[in-house]
């Protein structure tokens, strides 16, 4: 299929989706189950949405510390909860889950699929929780020999008190993992879209 034909499928599919969003009553748009189509087309719409307001961010962000050391300090200290977020909950947990949720669900029933996710979101905080803590106990470390070893000491001590705050990031990327696998593996791809 031509490339434009491809984007004109994927239009005309993202404005059946909005005409079915403006259809719906505001409290049952979450609950709105989505075909593989209009699925495509919310996501890729989320995602074009993010990085528009990924680049808004930066501006505004920019403008603010433009090249300050507290600018430096922040990056540094963004780097270790994104990488512990990125390897363990980071997307990876909603793509196992959902497949895993699906067959559970139609072979014993919805009670064994909530037993799964409490099991698999109980495992994961099991083990993130001691590695949050672990790395909030090592940040110095980390970032006097990783993460920003050329900066000045007071810069290094605000990226020391800026990672251990952004690690309480990672056990709320691993919840909203699962519960995305959750809306995702049930067809409501709405709140899991807006979640991007």
């Amino acid at each position: 299929m031509p490339f434009v034909a491809r984007i004109r499928r994927h239009i005309v599919a993202l404005f059946a989706v909005f005409v079915r969003l403006q259809r719906t009553a505001p409290a049952d748009r979450p609950l709105l189950v989505f075909g593989i189509a209009d699925g495509a087309a919310l996501y890729a719409a989320a995602f074009l949405a993010s990085a528009v307001l990924g680049v808004l961010r930066q501006i505004l962000f920019n403008a603010q510390f433009g090249l300050s050391e507290e600018a430096a300090a922040y990056y540094a200290a963004f780097r270790l909860p994104e990488t512990i977020g990125a390897l363990i909950a980071g997307g990876t947990l909603t793509n196992a889950l959902v497949p895993m949720l699906l067959r559970v669900a139609a072979r014993d029933g919805e009670q064994a699929a909530h037993r799964l996710l409490n099991l698999a979101l109980g495992t994961l905080l099991a083990g993130l929780i001691p590695l949050a803590l672990l790395a909030a106990l090592f940040a110095p470390v980390f970032v006097s020999l990783i993460l920003a070893p050329g900066l000045a000491p007071e810069t290094q001590a605000l990226t020391i008190v800026l990672s251990r705050i952004m690690l309480l990031e990672v056990l709320l990327v691993a919840c909203e993992g699962a519960l995305a696998a959750v809306l995702i593996s049930r067809g409501q791809l709405l709140l899991p879209a807006v979640a991007i």
